[in-house]
């Protein structure tokens, strides 16, 4: 029980310091974003457009893309260790279910005597078909002379 849950705190942990991954590659991706724009206003004097200007902004492109693929790794990462989390928390649930024992089952209607409403542990069969626990049917038909039921 104690390794499930350190299991689930380590991949708790993992989930948190991917979304701090994640979030810190988006950070510098807007970072770029906002730089490749100052780049393309102050370019804008006229010119060719060709030559080293176009150059960063391969880069820029290539970087951008690797921060997205960070970031959906991050995610894929962060979602898996969701799983092993909520696999870890079903385990537990099923081994915990596994180890309680067993509720008794209810004896079945006929083993029960109709006065006491207890299980018969003598039962006789009276003239009227029905089972009774001997001791309680003798006591009724010492006053009465009618069944039970």
């Amino acid at each position: 029980m104690a390794e499930a849950a350190a299991e689930a705190d380590r991949h708790a942990e993992a989930l948190l310091a991917d979304e701090e991954a994640e979030k810190e590659a988006e950070q510098r991706a807007k970072e770029r974003k906002a730089k490749k724009k100052k780049k393309k206003k102050k370019g804008k004097g006229g010119g060719s457009g060709g030559g080293p200007s176009q150059e960063p902004e391969g880069e820029e492109a290539e970087a951008l893309a690797a921060a997205e693929g960070e970031a959906v790794a991050a995610a894929e990462e962060a979602e898996l260790a969701t799983a092993l989390q909520e696999s870890a928390r079903l385990e537990e649930e099923r081994r915990v279910a596994e180890e309680q024992p067993p509720e008794p089952e209810a004896p079945p209607a006929d083993f029960i005597c109709p006065i006491t409403t207890e299980v018969m542990s003598d039962p006789v069969m009276a003239a009227d078909g029905h089972s009774y626990e001997r001791k309680q049917i003798e006591r009724w038909l010492a006053t009465k002379s009618t069944s039970p039921r």
